[in-house]
């Protein structure tokens, strides 16, 4: 019976997965590719900006990302769905489109943070680096990258994956240092990241405490202050007093 109800199913072209009916071909297909939208616009150059092109570049601008960030990252714009009036930060590996994530920039989206259907990759990461800081977003990440004088990477979320450890592991990298959320539960979402980077063999972890907020709402000189002065070795001791701090 599971069996001829699948069938039916694959022939009405149904493809969401039901529940302990899990297809063959489902288990079996690749994935789909990432593809930027048609409508993707580059917020690097000035050729051919309209308003709402403009409005989005202000708005990236203005959250402290440079032009020449978005050139380098090319950072673009769409305003067709799912992607509507949205910031698109591409993720590249190896000049291979991984994964997209997409920032509102209207105040009206929601949610305000999209990221693209598959696997999740680290942002900017830079396999050759020997150091890296990770934090949460892409805009904190860009903007820990200007002062820290070190590969800044963003995990898009609030975990790291077993594919974001995988690059970590086939990379340069021995030292990472983490930027956490400054809240409780932030805070505790990056206790658990912190415990996962000596799977991928990295001998020397580092967390940044305390923070006084988001790397995207610090000025330059705060974020810097931040990782020369508070960039301190993640022990059990400090896991413990990071958990029991409100």
């Amino acid at each position: 019976r599971r069996t001829a109800i699948a069938a039916a199913l694959r022939q009405l072209m149904i493809t969401d997965d039901v529940t302990g009916m899990s297809g063959r071909t489902d288990l079996t297909a690749a994935p789909e590719p990432v593809v930027l939208p048609a409508d993707f616009t580059p917020l690097w150059t000035n050729a051919f900006l309209d308003d709402l092109d403009k409005q989005a570049l202000k708005y990236i601008l203005g959250r402290g990302v440079t032009k020449e960030q978005i050139r380098k990252y090319h950072i673009g714009a769409s305003y067709s769905r799912p992607w509507q009036y949205r910031i698109l930060f591409p993720v590249y590996i190896n000049n291979e489109l991984k994964c997209i994530n997409g920032r509102d920039f209207t105040g009206r989206s929601k949610p305000k943070y999209l990221l693209s259907k598959g696997d999740k990759w680290l942002a900017y990461f830079d396999p050759a680096a020997t150091a890296c800081v990770l934090s949460e977003g892409v805009i904190k990440a860009l903007r820990i990258e200007q002062v820290a004088g070190v590969c800044s990477s963003a995990m898009l979320g609030h975990d790291l994956t077993d594919i974001q450890l995988r690059q970590i592991k086939s990379s340069a990298c021995k030292e990472v240092t983490l930027w956490p959320d400054a809240d409780y539960v932030g805070r505790r979402g990056f206790i658990k990241i912190a415990d996962r980077p000596a799977e991928a063999g990295v001998g020397d972890v580092r967390i940044v405490w305390p923070v006084d907020g988001p790397a995207d709402d610090l000025p330059l000189r705060s974020i810097g202050m931040h990782i020369e002065d508070r960039r301190v070795p993640y022990t059990p001791r400090l896991r413990h007093k990071m958990l029991l701090e409100k």
